[in-house]
Parts: C-alpha cells; structure tokens; sequence
C-alpha cells in the first residue's frame, strides 16, 4: 500500500506555508529555561536566534527540516521555494548557530532539548547536507551538530534504564532518528557506539505491554519506537529471534492494541494535538515494519499504517497554532520515508 503519493504540490506547499509561518513567530512560547540569577532572563529571540519561533525549541528546528526536506522533494513551485529559502538563509547563518551552541555551554543548560530537540537538529544537519543550496546551512549546523552527536552518545551511555514516555523524553525515537543520520553520514564508529548503548538498554526486554499506550499525551509509540531501535542495531536473525519475544502476539497473526485507532478529544488543544501525531508516528513504524522479512503480516501491517495516516493526515490543518506549528513535520516525515535508505542489516 503506496502512501508516497499523498504528498502532493498542494500539500507541500500547505506545509511549507505553515512551517514559515511558525518558524518567524516568537509568540506564544514555551522556552525550557534554567535561571540561575535574573541575569539570565532574556527573551527567546534573543537566546535562540535561529529556532526561537514553533512555539517551543525542536518544533522550530524541526520546521526547519522540514523546509529543506520539502524542496528536496521537487514538489515545490518558484513561490513556495523562494520563501522557504529566505526563511532558511535568514536563520540557518554561522552567527545564528554559534549563538545557539554558545546556550548549550552554560551551567544548567547542557541538556537541554534532550533527546529530541538533538535528534530534530542532527536530521536538520544531515537533511541540509542532501542539496547543493544547503551546503552553506550544512557548514553554519556543523559545530553544533558535532557537539550534540558526541553529546547525545554521551548521555546515553550514562542512563541506567531507557527514558519512555511516548512523549520528547522517550529515548526509542530519537535514537532510532539518530542511528539513521549516522548510517546516512558514513559514522561507522559512532553508529557502533551507540548501537551499542541501545543493546544496553533495550535487548532483555520481553512481552512489551501494548496495552499500557498511549498515554494521554502520546504522540510516537515507545513500544514501536524500541522496535525501529533494535531492528537498526541488531542483525536479522537476532531481531527476529528478538522481535518474537518482545511482541509475542504477531506469532498468532495479531497487531494488537496499538494499532487501533485513536482519535484526539480536541485537536486545538496542546496535548490533545499531540494524538494526532500518534498517528502519524504509529504510521510511519508500521510502514517501515511492513518492510521487515521477518514476519508473515506484511498486509496488515500496511493497512494498519494506511488507516493510522488517514487519521492523522485529517488533523494537520486544524486551524489551531497548538497543533499546526508542528504537525506538519511530522506528516512530511512519513510522507517521505520511503525516500530514505532502509535500516541496515549491520
């Protein structure tokens, strides 16, 4: 089942329209800031100068993927193009991003936007690096993407247990996001590092209790994000031998409960928005896990991501900011995953 086709000229300049409209605007917002004195309230133009817009931090540098991802696409006409270029040489410049770097060297602030926001940024890096008109915003992300790539390694080599929450803390989607920007780069040793603090984490866990999701504030799957992990790190016999311990119910044929569909009490509302990602995100890992030889369900699994899209794809343009200075990320990036390289067999 093609989901590609969906993404038309329309819709990417629907999408294009909304990312540069959020990305220039700094109100409302919700800054991640650690005071240490009254000297450090600034506002977020001031201390973000290329992402203070989206409403929060990763939303404005995902909306700048976003930008770059949609005119790789060759979707775009001269007007969409042109303001999504202007939008990304006025922010994307080495001053803006120093500045950005600079926030991640102060005392309380080394974490911030982890692991999500890092991910966002290192796909932003990566994306840029894929079309000659952005080897310049490739060049300007690179100090800080080199910082939060080593950064990002770092801490999860230090957790005793994996962040899961289905919401920016859970630890799956971003590594999963971040393993892809590394096999993509060529960064063997990184990738290996990684993988390995993933098998850490992750390898013993068994009969993974799908009925627990989503929380009220789910917008990814913790139990799918941990499957698209472990099928990048993990050679195929060992995934499936992994896989059928994990998700006993696929040996009798059966998705199970996360892939029912579940619909956003108010798609205006903040957290309400969130469940319409759930089912972008839900969309994009069952199409991927459709791709997998590693089961007999291939056509449910597309089904199942068809149905997941078609529910998400209606709430993209709520007409509320809540939902539309972020959504549309997400239905661009599964719109578009197919144009990306499959998992690795490592």
């Amino acid at each position: 089942m093609d989901i590609q086709p969906r993404l038309t000229p329309k819709v990417a300049k629907g999408y294009v329209d909304l990312a540069c409209a959020g990305i220039g605007r700094e109100y409302p917002n919700a800054p991640q800031l650690l005071l240490g004195s009254a000297t450090d309230l600034e506002t977020n133009r001031a201390l973000h100068p290329a992402f203070f817009g989206c409403f929060d931090w990763h939303s404005a540098v995902h909306s700048h993927w976003l930008l770059v991802r949609l005119l790789r696409s060759g979707l775009l006409d001269d007007e969409a193009s042109k303001n999504a270029l202007a939008v990304l040489d006025r922010h994307l410049t080495a001053e803006n991003l120093t500045t950005e770097l600079e926030y991640f060297s102060k005392a309380g602030r080394t974490g911030f936007e982890f692991p999500y926001g890092w991910a966002w940024l290192l796909r932003l890096w990566h994306e840029a690096g894929s079309i000659p008109t952005g080897l310049k915003w490739r060049a300007a992300l690179d100090p800080i993407a080199e910082h939060l790539l080593s950064s990002f390694i770092e801490r999860v080599s230090s957790l005793v247990a994996p962040l899961r929450s289905g919401a920016h803390r859970d630890l799956g989607f971003s590594t999963a996001i971040t393993l892809d920007v590394l096999r993509l780069e060529g960064r063997t040793e990184a990738f290996e590092s990684l993988a390995s603090h993933a098998l850490r984490l992750y390898q013993s866990d068994t009969n993974y209790p799908w009925a627990y999701e989503p929380s009220g504030y789910d917008f990814t799957s913790s139990g799918l994000n941990e499957v698209l992990v472990m099928r990048r790190v993990l050679p195929q016999q060992e995934f499936s031998q992994w896989l059928a311990a994990f998700w006993p119910s696929l040996a009798t044929g059966v998705i199970g409960p996360v892939a029912e569909l579940v619909v956003s009490p108010d798609v205006l509302d903040g957290q309400g928005s969130h469940i319409v990602g759930l089912s972008l995100s839900r969309s994009w890992a069952f199409a991927e896990i459709a791709t997998y030889r590693d089961h007999t369900l291939k056509e449910e699994f597309e089904r199942a991501a068809a149905e997941q899209l078609g529910l998400g794809m209606s709430g993209v343009h709520s007409g509320g900011y809540m939902g539309e200075h972020w959504l549309a990320t997400f239905a661009t990036f599964v719109l578009t995953a197919a144009n990306q390289a499959s998992p690795s067999e490592h």
